[in-house]
């Protein structure tokens, strides 16, 4: 997991459960912990939305968030997800609204 996921994924438990600075580094000590011996490649909304403007397409972030629940459950394992897997995905979502 990248350092700026894991520090994003602390500061957002943090103000939902107003911790302490003390509270706070135990929970991103516990997250790095966690990551230590795993990998995760991780995509945004944000990519969707972009990579969706690259091709003419504007979609909404609730569109964009189905796009990756989509991707995350339909992509081939063995291929992985990559910008040509997102805009075959944007350019199935998109087909399906027609």
């Amino acid at each position: 997991m990248y350092d700026m996921h894991v520090r994003d994924m602390t500061n957002n438990i943090a103000k939902a459960l107003k911790l302490t600075k003390n509270q706070t580094l135990k929970v991103q000590k516990t997250i790095e912990d966690y990551w230590a011996d795993r990998m995760a490649l991780t995509w945004t909304s944000a990519d969707v939305i972009e990579t969706a403007k690259t091709m003419d397409i504007k979609l909404t972030n609730d569109q964009a968030r189905e796009i990756l629940a989509d991707t995350l459950h339909g992509h081939d394992a063995d291929l992985g997800v990559n910008w040509e897997v997102l805009r075959t995905r944007i350019d199935l979502y998109v087909s399906n609204l027609k």
